[in-house]
């Protein structure tokens, strides 16, 4: 949400530009998706709320990396 516009603004005008560290674990490594950066920010509300989350999906999708 675009609080200045009043207006809902689409996933992908939060996504970062994904440059890749060797140095960091391949398990950890999160590429910036629009469904990777949906899911973070409604964790992160869900969480600041105090509101128990489960998360689950498929092997590789980043539940681990998220939370």
């Amino acid at each position: 949400m675009d609080f200045e516009t009043k207006e809902f603004e689409r996933w992908s005008k939060k996504l970062t530009n994904f440059v890749y560290d060797d140095k960091i674990p391949f398990f950890n490594i999160l590429v910036p998706t629009e469904d990777t950066v949906k899911f973070k920010e409604i964790f992160k509300i869900l969480m600041r709320g105090g509101f128990n989350t489960l998360i689950n999906g498929e092997t590789g999708t980043g539940k681990s990396v998220i939370i």
